[in-house]
């Protein structure tokens, strides 16, 4: 089956929450659960992406990244440096989608857009999906 966005019925969209959006920590209303939401974490400043993710609650997802709590050492490093300069990142929507297999495969493709305009290099994500073959298997 052909990946197809949320995003290409609109009917379908959650109300609270659509891509193009930004989210705040204080954000209202809880976000469907029956949805994935494929996101941007991006500086402030400058607005250049430094992490790709996916949750099913953006709010949350967003405070747990500032409190640093569940995010990597890199993420959790940007995100204090952001901190001591007086900023937040920013949380960008970019996707919505109802499966988890799809919400994957976005989140690759929304990795390898970022990769493609601005190199490895600025993005705090580990990038094994993007280096894989799809035969290839992870060890335990």
């Amino acid at each position: 089956m052909q990946h197809q966005s949320i995003i290409q019925r609109q009917a379908e969209l959650p109300p609270l929450y659509l891509p193009g959006m930004e989210i705040a920590p204080q954000s209202t209303g809880l976000p469907d659960p029956h949805y994935f939401y494929i996101y941007l974490l991006l500086t402030p400043k400058t607005r250049v992406p430094r992490y790709v993710g996916m949750t099913r609650n953006p709010p949350k997802r967003l405070v747990e990244h500032l409190s640093a709590t569940g995010v990597a050492r890199d993420v959790a490093g940007w995100i204090a440096a952001q901190r001591v300069l007086n900023r937040r990142p920013i949380m960008w929507l970019v996707d919505i989608l109802a499966s988890e297999q799809h919400a994957r495969k976005a989140e690759t493709k929304w990795l390898r857009i970022c990769v493609a305009r601005q190199g490895s290099f600025a993005l705090l994500n580990h990038f094994p999906r993007l280096t894989r073959t799809p035969n290839e298997r992870t060890s335990p």
